[in-house]
Parts: C-alpha cells; structure tokens; sequence
C-alpha cells in the first residue's frame, strides 16, 4: 500500500514534463509557505473563543 502511495505522490521519479508539474510545484510550495506564516489575528481570536466556550462548557458535560 505504501509503494502505491510513494508511485502516486512522487513526482521527481517520473522524468516526463507534463504541463502540470510547474502547476503541482508551485501548489506544494504555496502550501509549505502557508504553514510557516504565523497565525492570522482572526484565527487567534476565534481560537480564544473557542477555547473559552469549551471552559464553560466543560463542566457540564464532566457531571
């Protein structure tokens, strides 16, 4: 099962050009950029939020 998934995902075995390497390419890397940014504000602030509804919320599911 593994060796399919290595087959599917990697592309740097397969030596073809296709016009969607540059497209996947440029996908990965945005996505690798993503993760590295800092949280946006708006996420920080609805993270808070949730972690206060889920304080209030907690003692009564704990009974």
């Amino acid at each position: 099962m593994q060796e399919k998934r290595r087959l599917i995902f990697r592309s740097d075995d397969n030596k073809k050009d296709s016009p969607r390497d540059p497209l996947r390419d440029a996908l990965r890397k945005s996505f690798e950029d993503s993760l590295k940014a800092p949280p946006s504000p708006r996420l920080e602030d609805l993270m808070a939020q949730l972690r206060t509804k889920e304080r209030t919320t907690r003692p009564e599911n704990s009974d």
